[in-house]
């Protein structure tokens, strides 16, 4: 969740809250309201955390990037049942009590960069970063600006598309590094007069956008557990669990991972998904 808030308002320490509507819950990844027989009732609050502050000043006269995630609660103060930041945290307490394990994750995006002015042939070109012009630079100062490690970032397969990927983190860091990178290559874009698309496909034959997401699971005192040369595909016991739990709740993940109709245009053989 990403507020928008006068700075002053919020304060030092972040810790004000903002009204929005309990309507969220029926929100979809594309920003409209599912449709419901019920009317829009109630409010939620918007706490933003102190730690995902956002400002980047491209000093150039515009409006600096400014922006903090945040927890909803309700009016009371008490945690929304709908809140997906809590819903994480609580997953990752329950994996520590019931294993003693932690989680690790790290995103790979994939986005259409408007300007870029690359061709079919440019695919993992250097040349594709030629002629794109100064996004790539601009990005990766802004990432480095509110304190983000990017470990690449690449010309991708299909035309003008680029690939930015980041080094593991704890399982909420990761997620709020996560839309954070997103929201700094989208405001690199606007910066620049152009835009940029994360959409699964632009075109119904065309290749389109993923996001690969990597797991690994460590204990407490920071070693690995995710990997055994004695087990199965070297893969430990534990980590053999972990997956075969994604496999038997692969149909409600789905949910979260092809959210939208036009996922699943992407979602067929022969267009780099494993389908």
């Amino acid at each position: 969740m990403i507020v928008s808030a006068v700075v002053e308002e919020l304060g030092p320490n972040a810790k004000e809250r903002i009204t929005a509507l309990e309507d969220l819950r029926r929100t979809f990844s594309f920003g409209q309201i599912a449709p419901s027989p019920w009317l829009s009732f109630g409010d939620v609050m918007l706490k933003a955390d102190p730690r995902t502050r956002v400002e980047v000043d491209f000093e150039d006269g515009t409006p600096a990037e400014r922006f903090y995630l945040s927890d909803v609660e309700n009016t009371d103060g008490t945690r929304w049942d709908c809140c997906p930041r809590s819903a994480l945290k609580d997953a990752v307490e329950t994996l520590r009590e019931e294993t003693g394990l932690t989680l690790k994750a790290t995103f790979e995006h994939e986005f259409i960069y408007e300007n870029a002015n690359a061709g079919a042939t440019n695919m993992y070109a250097l040349e594709a970063i030629h002629k794109h012009g100064a996004f790539g630079e601009t990005f990766l100062a802004a990432t480095r600006r509110v304190g983000l490690k990017v470990d690449s970032y690449l010309s991708e397969f299909a035309a003008a598309q680029f690939e930015v990927t980041m080094p593991p983190r704890e399982a909420l860091a990761a997620c709020d590094h996560a839309i954070i990178v997103k929201e700094m290559v989208r405001a690199t874009a606007w910066w620049l007069g152009s835009s940029v698309t994360f959409s699964p496909p632009l075109t119904p034959d065309g290749f389109g956008n993923g996001v690969h997401i990597h797991f690994s699971l460590w204990e407490e005192d920071d070693q690995p557990v995710s990997y055994d040369p004695e087990g199965p595909h070297k893969v430990s016991a534990p980590a053999q669990k972990f997956l075969a739990g994604i496999v038997r709740h692969m149909p409600a993940l789905v949910a979260f991972t092809a959210p939208s109709p036009i996922s699943f245009l992407r979602l067929v053989p022969h267009s780099w998904t494993g389908a």
